[in-house]
């Protein structure tokens, strides 16, 4: 039990530190990002907090759809 906890712990560390989706032992995918705010503006039209977020809303996306996101601009999506 010790052990997996640490395994998780370290898993969220380095994916702090990479940012992205950290698939969990139990099947579970989270996104393990930290809470700069630097905004991304994505192909959805969505603004995103920071690249890892954007990051990580492109990855479920594509695996939910098949759709890529692409940033189209590294600012608050505003009115385009």
């Amino acid at each position: 039990m010790r052990t997996t906890v640490l395994l998780m712990i370290l898993s969220l560390a380095v994916a702090m530190t990479s940012g992205g989706l950290v698939k969990l032992q139990n099947g579970q995918t989270v996104c393990a990002c930290t809470m700069d705010l630097r905004p991304v503006c994505g192909s959805d039209r969505v603004t995103y907090d920071n690249l890892c977020v954007f990051n990580c809303a492109a990855e479920k996306r594509l695996a939910k759809t098949g759709e890529a996101l692409t940033v189209i601009k590294n600012d608050i999506c505003g009115y385009l």
